[in-house]
């Protein structure tokens, strides 16, 4: 979920709650049970894989060609990895790359509750899980490196944006699913006083803290990365919807400007009318297709 998950929040506090939880209710996956991993990717092949890395353990799952290039999904806050099941289980993305995504430290099988507000820590759980795969291939296929990108959505893309900063030899490219970026538009609201509070600590469920001790520190953070995007030279795809009450369509804006300095082409940016924060479930089609062309035709392997 959103990074700005009050922001919608604020302006019609108890009403806009309420329809807020039941949206991602409905859309996100905290703990996908084995069951529901098994029935939903069905005959397609695929490894539920729990690692340990310095945080503690760090659980993933992965399907594919595992002999093809990483693509590898990191989801909201709050969520989990089950909320990318619609692609992790798509027949055309699977025949030709290695699909990944995780629980997020704090999230699922990834010592739930244990919440890491920085997006440096993020995103080294994201390098260890490369690792692991990387090393994988290296003994099974006996082959170099293969190509990295990443796509995070919400809150997942900071991480991803990180990830790109911390480790640029390692990343291909990325994709920005209706990120935050811009700490200028990032607030604190009431929601998330309620959530710092011990009544809100006794109320609210497990995964809605995680997202609220993360979150606090986003704007810092934010700021933190924003001198660091000169030194960014990879292929970037951006989709933000314009009616997106939770990750304001302005932070596609700052994007643009932080990244005008990428070669020509390299930049993709799709503003979607009238679409909200929810669309890698509500517009499954729209960004797969936009996905693939991206993979294909953007040389988003080979920078």
């Amino acid at each position: 979920m959103s990074a700005g998950l009050s922001r919608a929040l604020t302006r019609s506090r108890v009403p806009g709650l309420i329809l807020t939880l039941l949206s991602i209710t409905q859309y996100c996956s905290f703990d996908t049970s084995p069951a529901r991993a098994a029935e939903q990717f069905g005959t397609l092949p695929y490894e539920r894989h729990v690692i340990q890395w310095q945080h503690g353990p760090l659980r993933f799952y992965t399907a594919g060609n595992s002999a093809g290039p990483l693509l590898i999904f990191i989801h909201g806050s709050p969520g989990g990895w089950g909320d990318w099941l619609p692609y992790l289980t798509n027949p055309a993305l699977a025949e030709t790359y290695w699909l990944a995504a995780l629980d997020r430290p704090g999230y699922g099988g990834s010592q739930r509750g244990a919440a890491q507000g920085q997006l440096a820590v993020q995103a080294q759980a994201v390098h260890a899980m490369v690792r692991q795969m990387r090393s994988r291939q290296l003994n099974d296929n006996h082959t170099a490196a293969s190509p990295l990108v990443l796509v995070g959505h919400s809150y997942g893309g900071p991480v991803v944006i990180r990830y790109a900063m911390d480790y640029p030899a390692e990343l291909q490219s990325m994709v920005l699913l209706a990120s935050p970026a811009d700490p200028a538009l990032e607030e604190w609201t009431w929601l998330n006083q309620f959530a710092d509070s011990i009544p809100g600590n006794f109320l609210l469920p497990v995964d809605w803290l995680t997202s609220n001790t993360e979150l606090k520190p986003l704007r810092s953070e934010l700021d933190e990365v924003s001198i660091r995007y000169a030194a960014l030279h990879l292929p970037v795809l951006i989709l933000q919807g314009t009616s997106d009450r939770l990750v304001p369509a302005a932070n596609a804006d700052y994007l643009e400007k932080k990244l005008q300095h990428l070669a020509s082409g390299s930049l993709q940016i799709k503003r979607l009318p009238a679409i909200d924060h929810f669309f890698i479930w509500s517009e499954q089609q729209l960004v797969l297709q936009e996905l693939q062309q991206f993979l294909k035709n953007s040389n988003a392997f080979h920078p």
